[in-house]
């Protein structure tokens, strides 16, 4: 049997009145009545919106954590290791 989401639980037990504000917590809604098609689109969108965001977001990352790394190395160098070592 077809069940109703969650918000729709207690539908018909509260005050019959209008949304004042337009509620955020709904969402997407439209998947009661996507089409198969419609799910593959989306999916692929949203598939190849996490790759360009990631990796993106990777390098940047990447490039600040070994920047901070080579910064903690060389403190770590200056602090740490003696200058008189000779061979």
């Amino acid at each position: 049997m077809t069940e109703l989401p969650p918000e729709m639980k207690d539908f018909g037990l509260g005050p019959r009145t209008f949304k004042r504000r337009p509620d955020d917590r709904s969402g997407d809604r439209s998947v009661w009545t996507d089409t198969p098609a419609d799910r593959e689109r989306k999916a692929k969108e949203t598939q190849e919106a996490r790759k360009s965001f990631s990796k993106k977001d990777e390098e940047n990352i990447l490039s600040g954590r070994d920047k901070r790394l080579a910064e903690q190395v060389s403190s770590y160098n200056v602090s740490k290791k003696t200058k008189h070592m000779k061979l």
